[in-house]
């Protein structure tokens, strides 16, 4: 779908945005577009990305940042510094720290189902937030400080030795 999808263009980019803006359509099809629109290097793929970071749907958010992620590693000027993209690290850093103090409030209580989501939890929303600050600043930069902090190496948070893109 998604081949045949961006074989249109980005002459598509209004329609594929509607679609990914309507709560109504099935989930599995807004899922797709997110990939599509973030091969376009386009101002207006990068809106309709904009759009809709404020998704409920967790996963639908995140594709959306990824999305956002692969045009601004091809065009650095996009989506350029925008205020809905940093309301969207300021929420969620609250939603992060909100979820670590649950998580405290937990620890040692016999609630080990419930640990292991919020670590899950927590380990997918501190990539979000640092794929939202790769649109803002350099993605080589900000993947460093985040390799640096999840790795357990000492020299690994002193010296990034990999090159990674956050597409």
């Amino acid at each position: 779908m998604r081949e045949g999808l961006a074989r249109f263009g980005p002459r598509i980019t209004g329609t594929l945005g509607d679609i990914l803006r309507d709560p109504k359509r099935d989930i599995a099809v807004r899922m797709e577009i997110p990939a599509v629109l973030g091969q376009f290097d386009d101002a207006r793929a990068a809106e309709a990305l904009i759009e809709n970071l404020t998704t409920d749907n967790p996963h639908l958010k995140y594709e959306v940042i990824r999305g956002l992620n692969r045009i601004h590693a091809r065009n650095p000027a996009l989506p350029g510094l925008r205020p809905e993209i940093a309301e969207r690290v300021y929420m969620e850093t609250r939603g992060y720290y909100e979820a670590l103090a649950l998580l405290q409030s937990v620890t040692g209580g016999g609630h080990g189902l419930l640990q292991a989501a919020l670590r899950e939890m927590l380990d997918r929303d501190l990539e979000v937030i640092f794929r939202l600050l790769g649109l803002q600043y350099s993605q080589k930069d900000i993947f460093f400080a985040y390799s640096a902090l999840r790795s357990t190496q000492a020299d690994r948070r002193l010296r990034p030795s990999s090159s990674w893109t956050m597409c």
